[in-house]
């Protein structure tokens, strides 16, 4: 019988190399003998595109084979249990064994190739020694066990990749197109840049483009996060994946199908699902290191009990279940990120961000939006505020710089009677000269009154310190050939920034400010928003330097920032991350972007990270917990080869129910000794 069993294993090894040869072999256009013959086998092989895209070819189909082969395992499971009672009925099982097992040898014998990992090519050698020991049930129990989980796992990736391509939307398969004097509707496909397209309300927009015709409102919650609709009219742009709330748009095409804003991020997204990580790395390292000590004790049962309790007891090698499950966890991790706005474009941003310690803030455009305000009016005896501040808006009514606006925009909030503009002339970096209603007005820095032979009065030259040591920029208005008043210009605040640093310091995170910015106004910013340091002044070569010697001193770094001086930063930090709307190169360098400006994204991205590090380290304990615990039962004889694969299956099926479930628990704030950085 164990000589029939042996020609039935190599029979069943030569079908399964010849079917795995020939699905992963390209298609020509008139198939060879080779290939004709094995197309019986091509239900069972057939390769899965997405994965010979990643990975070497042969083993994607090896993995195919085991993820495809449930009901055919089962048939050989349910041949060797029939065996039991006649034997001639295991024969069968033998060649489905044989058939199978050849894609366990090709993965192992590629993993080996590339990373010099052994574990499992040796895995993949026990079943045909099973089989040529005569254990036929235990052998078929191996490929049957492990495709059911493949297939499992394999149907929830795809499923999770699929929901967190979806999370920007599904595109219409028919739209309407602008043909002469008509609309038709046409396949998405056949859309090109420069055709004009029908949106009408309700209806998801198909690419992006400019509106040349038609104005609404869009929701670009899916694209940008942002819970109100966006008004939009004609020059305005438009994004593939948002929706029309209300009106009808003619939107001329720049971009469609896959090289739209929302495929790019799609494609950011799948590239970072497909990152190698530590976890993996972690489960492979446990595997490796412990197979000496699992072979020696292997080989210790065996001399007790022989070769089957040797082979139960090696079966019993930890780090299995964190080298499956750890792809899927980073899958639900990013797909949650994706959910809340937060684009994470290197997968392993998920892993370093647990051991960040210090979050160090950009200033201009960052913690702030970049705009000013007014922030106090304080008027000269015999003026009043209402007066020097409505003057002063009029007399900037023509200008476009940062403090234009800010003055205009406090006008139009107090309200205040509109003055009337009469004429104005712009003195660069200085100031402006004006008329307004027939008064001279003038609106600038100290030394631009004097240059225009307005004194600046005594008492007022402390109330423009004062304004200074807090950060805040003071313009003097001059009205009727006096000094009328003085306006203080603070910087906008982004209004979460303070919420955010608070719930970080809660954490037992450090938080650091690093600006180009003066002394004054870097310490005002940090006081207002809890920061714990700053540095003031710092040029942008010397931002990445600070990072550099805060990673010296042990610390680990995430830098946000959005300006093309925080590049170096970006870089040089352990996690970098930048906003949507901050130039290109930010954008390009930094590991995650924010989708949205809202720095609160970063509390929601570090409560991502905790989920996915809780759900990875559970499957961590579970691939050594459960080994261990069954490994003194396999040694002295008690299960054998079924209860080492029921412990791993058990791991196995626990680690993906607390994955699937992971985004429903509350996360848990981990606080860090904060140190001091010094500012």
């Amino acid at each position: 019988m164990l000589a029939l069993g042996a020609v039935a294993l190599a029979i069943g090894l030569g079908a399964g190399a010849n079917a795995l040869f020939s699905a992963t072999e390209p298609r020509s256009r008139k198939p060879s003998g080779r290939q004709l013959i094995a197309r019986r086998h091509r239900p069972l092989v057939r390769v899965a595109h997405r994965r010979a895209e990643l990975e070497d070819t042969a083993a994607a189909g090896a993995e195919t084979v085991l993820a495809k082969s449930v009901p055919l395992a089962a048939l050989g499971a349910t041949s060797a249990v029939a065996g039991l009672f006649i034997p001639a009925l295991a024969l069968p099982s033998v060649l489905v064994t044989g058939y199978l097992t050849v894609p366990f040898l090709v993965e192992g014998w590629q993993k080996y190739r590339r990373n010099r990992h052994i574990i499992d090519l040796a895995d993949g050698a026990i079943i045909p020694l099973l089989v040529l020991l005569g254990q036929y049930l235990a052998a078929s129990l191996i490929p049957l066990v492990i495709s059911i989980s493949r297939r499992v796992l394999a149907g929830t990736y795809d499923r999770s990749r699929q929901r967190l391509i979806s999370v920007f939307g599904d595109l219409p398969k028919r739209v309407w197109v602008v043909h002469g004097e008509s609309e038709i509707e046409v396949d998405y496909r056949e859309v090109k840049p420069g055709d004009i397209v029908v949106i009408n309300p309700g209806e998801v927009i198909p690419v992006d483009g400019v509106i040349v015709a038609g104005d609404g409102l869009v929701d670009q919650h899916m694209l940008t996060g942002e819970s109100v609709p966006a008004e939009k009219t004609l020059g305005d742009r438009m994004f593939a994946t948002t929706m029309v709330v209300s009106g009808r748009f003619r939107v001329r095409v720049e971009r469609s199908g896959g090289a739209t804003h929302a495929s790019e991020i799609t494609q950011l997204i799948l590239q970072a699902a497909d990152r190698r990580l530590r976890v993996q790395e972690r489960g492979e390292a446990i595997g490796e290191r412990s197979l000496p000590f699992m072979v020696a004790l292997a080989a210790t049962a065996g001399m007790v009990g022989g070769m089957v309790r040797g082979i139960a007891v090696y079966l019993v090698t930890p780090g299995y279940t964190m080298r499956l499950l750890a792809p899927l966890a980073l899958l639900r991790g990013l797909r949650r990120a994706a959910d809340d706005g937060v684009l994470i474009k290197d997968g392993r941003s998920l892993e370093l961000l647990r051991d960040v310690d210090t979050v160090v803030f950009d200033k201009t455009g960052t913690l702030t939006d970049g705009s000013l305000r007014v922030a106090h009016v304080v008027p000269a005896d015999g003026f009043d505020q209402a007066t020097v501040l409505a003057m002063a808006a009029a007399a900037e009514g023509r200008q476009s710089h940062p403090i234009a606006h800010a003055l205009r925009a406090a006008a139009t909030d107090a309200p205040l009677p509109a003055a009337v503009l009469d004429d104005s002339e712009l003195t660069v970096g200085r100031g402006v000269r004006a008329q307004v209603a027939g008064r001279p007005v003038l609106v600038g820095s100290p030394a631009f009154l004097t240059e225009q032979r307005v004194a600046v009065p005594e008492d007022v030259r402390p109330i423009i310190a004062q304004l200074g040591a807090c950060g805040m920029t003071a313009i003097l208005v001059g009205i009727d050939g006096k000094v009328a008043g003085v306006v203080a210009l603070d910087q906008v605040v982004r209004p979460e920034a303070a919420e955010t640093i608070a719930r970080l310091r809660e954490r037992g995170m450090e938080t650091v400010i690093i600006s180009g910015d003066g002394d004054a106004a870097t310490r005002h910013l940090a006081e207002l928003c809890g920061v714990d340091g700053y540095h003031a002044e710092t040029m942008p070569g010397d931002k990445a330097r600070l990072i550099e010697e805060m990673q010296q001193a042990g610390r680990k770094v995430c830098y946000i920032g959005d300006g093309i001086n925080d590049a170096g930063a970006l870089k040089q930090a352990n996690v970098s991350i930048s906003i949507r709307g901050a130039t290109s190169i930010a954008v390009d360098t930094a590991q995650v972007v924010l989708l949205t400006p809202n720095l609160s994204l970063v509390n929601s991205l570090l409560d991502v990270s905790d989920r996915y590090e809780s759900a990875t380290e559970f499957a961590a304990r579970l691939a050594i917990w459960v080994p261990s615990a069954i490994l003194p039962l396999v040694f002295f004889g008690y299960g054998g080869v079924i209860l080492a694969l029921a412990g791993h299956q058990t791991a196995l099926w626990t680690g993906l129910v607390r994955i699937l479930n992971s985004n429903k628990m509350p996360t848990t704030t981990s606080a860090r000794p904060p140190s001091g950085t010094g500012a």
